[in-house]
């Protein structure tokens, strides 16, 4: 009788990816395929197809450069750095996970230097013209806060009688 063990075991390549799809979250799954779903609709707005198997490194950051620059949300916002933040992991996570398993990185290649200054530079963008500086309330007038202080203090003493 022959013995069964791991090393007798043969995984194709559909079975392994499968395994790795479910060590995967469902939350990170829906957030992949929304942002994968983002970017392929920026690209069909421009008749451009991208096939993650197959595009160069320099290709795809040329596009990033550009799609960073002009994404939007639904409503023609600018997208919140958060976002925009989950659409490049989307991405990445698109082009690195199986079935596609590219061992680029748009995160940290040089290849990838334009298109991450495109992203830091919405991302900034966005803070200083959708978040203007905080507006501050003037400070309490110096004989409000007197009378503040004696009400406070009015209510200590009568507690302690």
């Amino acid at each position: 009788m022959e013995e069964i063990s791991s090393q007798n075991s043969d995984l194709g390549q559909e079975d392994l990816d499968k395994l790795e799809a479910k060590g995967q979250a469902e939350n990170t799954k829906r957030a992949t395929s929304w942002g994968i779903k983002k970017f392929d609709k920026w690209c069909d707005k421009r008749k451009l197809k991208v096939d993650f198997n197959c595009v160069t490194p320099v290709e795809l950051n040329e596009l990033l450069w550009k799609f960073y620059a002009e994404v939007k949300s639904e409503k023609g916002q600018p997208l919140t750095p958060s976002t925009l933040t989950g659409i490049r992991a989307a991405i990445h996570r698109q082009l690195t996970s199986a079935p596609i398993s590219r061992s680029m990185n748009i995160l940290q290649d040089s290849e990838f230097l334009s298109a991450n200054k495109m992203f830091d530079a919405k991302c900034k963008l966005y803070t200083k013209e959708m978040n203007p500086k905080p507006t501050h309330k003037s400070s309490i007038a110096a004989g409000d806060m007197l009378r503040l202080r004696g009400y406070f203090s009015e209510g200590l003493d009568s507690n302690n009688s």
